[in-house]
């Protein structure tokens, strides 16, 4: 068992770090030393007016702010599921790396269509972090197209049904697809970096 939770590390310290943003999030009106940090639903979300303004540390801080416990628990749950799998296909540091290219490029799609539409959204969550999860799962089953590759592949499929549905009016589905693309991108960039690197 000690080596199951060594093997999946990233997956648990991503888990306990949501999880400390979140109580620190609930602490911050009764700690005023907490004002300084931007783990709050107000201090720290995706919108575009002030990230142009320069507060872009949003885009990386907003994965980690979450508005309540069912929406904390329900991106845990995925990261839980999915991250633990993922994290010993892609060993940790890739893992991480596919893991923030989908909740950075999920945030960017949600910037970037309400930089076009001039509707501008508060959007926090791992969602989009999850999605990029989901994407490179994708990535994995449609390179090994064994059986292990198929059975993966029905797994993304039904989680991607469940979670590009909008389940409430407040999902950005922006972040969702934007997370997915992001992160199926980076895993297939992984894997063809592989290739040319045994090549040479």
């Amino acid at each position: 068992m000690s080596d199951d939770i060594k093997t999946d590390s990233i997956s648990f310290a991503l888990i306990v770090i949501n999880l400390t943003v979140w109580i620190l999030g609930l602490l911050q009106p009764k700690i005023p030393i907490l004002s300084i940090l931007p783990v709050s639903v107000e201090s720290g979300g995706i919108y575009y007016p002030v990230i142009a303004a320069g507060q872009w540390y949003r885009i990386i801080t907003a994965m980690f702010i979450h508005d309540g416990p069912v929406h904390l628990l329900s991106n845990m749950l995925g990261v839980f599921a999915i991250g633990s799998m993922m994290e010993r296909v892609l060993g940790k540091k890739r893992f991480l790396i596919v893991y923030m290219a989908g909740g950075i490029g999920g945030n960017l799609l949600v910037l970037f269509l309400d930089h076009m539409t001039g509707i501008c959204h508060y959007t926090i969550g791992a969602s989009g972090a999850v999605m990029g999860l989901l994407g490179s799962v994708l990535i994995y089953a449609l390179i090994n197209r064994d059986r292990a590759g198929k059975a993966f592949l029905k797994r993304v499929v039904f989680a991607c049904i469940l979670m590009l549905i909008p389940a409430t009016p407040n999902v950005s589905v922006a972040a969702h697809v934007g997370g997915f693309i992001s992160g199926a991108a980076m895993a297939w960039l992984l894997h063809h970096s592989d290739n040319l690197r045994d090549s040479l």
